[in-house]
């Protein structure tokens, strides 16, 4: 019995650790195997980028590597990363003669810099994707300057400690700080952008954006050569920044980052080769003029990069919340309409039924011939379409779908909306009158034509609550335009005060004492969403029309 008990849930068990240790070892396979190519790569290119005689890299890859892999990767799996940098650090370090102890000081001071600039970030910032708020971009900046501070004088002191420091202990600091920030502004939001899904938002890309980011890579890898490997072009440092500002703006972090660190290796290049304005006759001012001219372009680029995706969030943002409260108020509308849609629901209900009744009568007596048959026959059909298309028209409505735009006929949609609010106009004691000049081809949403139409018509009876009877009429006229149909809703109430002719389509106006002030807002929102205009004004005669425009459709003759 106890063998049963212990032995049972670890069979249980063992399908899916089977399943899942595989994955977990194979995930942190492929991080180390990525830290430890990244850090030696970034380790040679930053003993490639020193200008010598000065012992300092103008950018040093392998500490915004590990920062950029460690904020990207779980708390747990942190190690992973630590441990697969050390063996890349002494590779690349000890075959150029360096003795153990200093190159395992190095590994120290370059650990504690990642260390405490994702640990910081982390515990300041504590949602994921830093860099895609402008308040994660100020932290992320932050904490790497300290860090890259921190580090540099825990660094030469252990330079000092191991007798290699080469010159004052204040300059290397600065020397060291400068090139680690540099490093941390250019290649840790690479990592931070693109390991948080960039690589499959390629896959979903639009055709017209690749060609986009095409067009920006093509003329910024143009105007960077221009602008430093030139020997005299004194605005050289500036010629970049239009094609920076537009990857900022159209392809946030990832594309800005991708953007300055093209940048960095064309001035990096050229400074390198005595070129361009950021090159002097000092290794060391080129050295300082390259990486104060990255850390000034990385920090405003990735502050302007993030404002745009949280402009961009929000505007996606608004537009799900505005679909969510054109749909709230179609329902509302339809609630208003209930009466209606019962109404035009069981007449043809009605009509079936007559007509069963009527061939069950005929059958009793014996008097059901082949003509009476087809013909009840054809009127069951005729109306069983007919409340088909009521409960579809209604799906319609009452469902939430993306605007669509396509051609129909304007009056067909005008009569249907009619349709349904005919029953609630009838119990409020409102006469509904309608004009045409026949069939009209438009371009939109059918939809939200009829929501429109729907709601300016039963404003139109609001307003129309104190009218004597005999003058409570609602007439709704569509007539052609050059190039588009207006349809106008026209009624015989109170009117509208000249003043607030255009603050009645403003949200939250409105002279209704029980009103929510949203109709006549969405109204607009949804004529204006396709490419039509709306607009109010009194009538001679007293009430007030309001009408709205929709583009004519491409079969303009239909």
């Amino acid at each position: 019995m106890s063998e049963s008990v212990h032995h049972a849930p670890a069979a249980a068990a063992s399908p899916g650790m089977a399943h899942e240790l595989p994955r977990s070892w194979g995930r942190t396979v492929r991080l180390a195997v990525c830290v430890f190519l990244g850090y030696y790569i970034g380790a040679r290119l930053g003993l490639a980028l020193t200008f010598l005689p000065q012992p300092t890299s103008v950018l040093w890859p392998p500490n915004a590597i590990m920062l950029g892999a460690l904020l990207v990767v779980p708390v747990s799996s942190w190690w992973v990363v630590l441990a697969a940098a050390l063996p890349a650090h002494l590779l690349s370090e000890l075959p150029h003669g360096i003795p153990l102890p200093m190159v395992l000081s190095w590994f120290a001071s370059n650990v504690t810099e990642a260390l405490m600039g994702a640990g910081a970030v982390r515990l300041l910032f504590k949602v994921d994707a830093p860099l895609a708020t402008l308040r994660g971009v100020a932290v992320f900046v932050f904490c790497a300057c300290i860090a890259a501070l921190a580090s540099s004088f825990l660094d030469i002191a252990l330079v000092e400690l191991n007798g290699f420091a080469g010159g004052p202990y204040g300059d290397l600091v600065r020397r060291r700080t400068l090139s680690n920030i540099t490093a941390s502004l250019v290649v840790a939001p690479m990592i931070v952008a693109w390991a948080a899904g960039g690589w499959h938002l390629l896959h979903r890309t639009r055709r017209r954006e690749l060609v986009e980011a095409m067009l920006l890579g093509t003329g910024l890898a143009a105007v960077a050569f221009l602008a430093f490997n030139v020997t005299s072009m004194w605005l050289a440092p500036c010629a970049p920044v239009p094609f920076l500002l537009w990857a900022a703006i159209r392809f946030g972090t990832r594309g800005a980052s991708m953007a300055l660190a093209a940048v960095a290796v064309a001035a990096i290049w050229g400074a390198g080769h005595g070129l361009g304005a950021l090159a002097s006759h000092s290794p060391i001012e080129t050295t300082h003029s390259v990486q104060v001219f990255l850390i000034g372009m990385g920090s405003a680029l990735l502050c302007l990069a993030a404002l745009s995706e949280e402009r961009q969030r929000t505007n996606d943002s608004l537009a799900e919340a505005r679909s969510r409260l054109f749909h709230a108020s179609r329902l509302s509308a339809m609630g208003e309409l209930s009466a209606s849609i019962a109404h035009e629901i069981s007449q043809p209900m009605s009509a079936i039924l007559g007509n069963v009744d009527a061939a069950e009568a005929l059958l009793a007596r014996g008097n059901l011939g082949d003509a009476q048959l087809r013909a009840i026959l054809r009127d069951i059909r005729e109306d069983d379409l007919r409340a088909v298309e009521i409960v579809k028209h209604m799906r319609n409505l009452a469902r939430r779908r993306p605007p669509e735009s396509r051609d129909f006929d304007v009056v067909e949609e005008v009569r249907l909306a009619l349709r349904l609010v005919g029953p609630l106009a009838r119990h409020r004691r409102v006469a509904l009158g309608f004009r045409s000049e026949g069939a009209l081809v438009v371009r939109g949403d059918p939809v939200h034509v009829q929501q429109t139409l729907m709601n300016l018509v039963l404003n139109a009876m609001d307003a129309m609550e104190r009218t004597p009877d005999p003058e409570r009429i609602a007439t709704v006229l569509v007539t052609r335009l050059e190039n588009a149909a207006q349809v106008s809703v026209r009624d015989a109430g109170t009117g509208i005060p000249p003043a607030q002719l255009q603050a009645i389509f403003e949200p939250f106006f409105t002279t209704k004492s029980d009103g929510s002030g949203l109709g006549l807002s969405i109204a607009r929102t949804l004529v204006e969403s396709q490419g039509g205009k709306i607009w109010a004004q009194d009538n001679a005669d007293g009430g007030a029309t309001v009408s709205f425009t929709i583009p004519l459709g491409t079969a303009r003759d239909a």
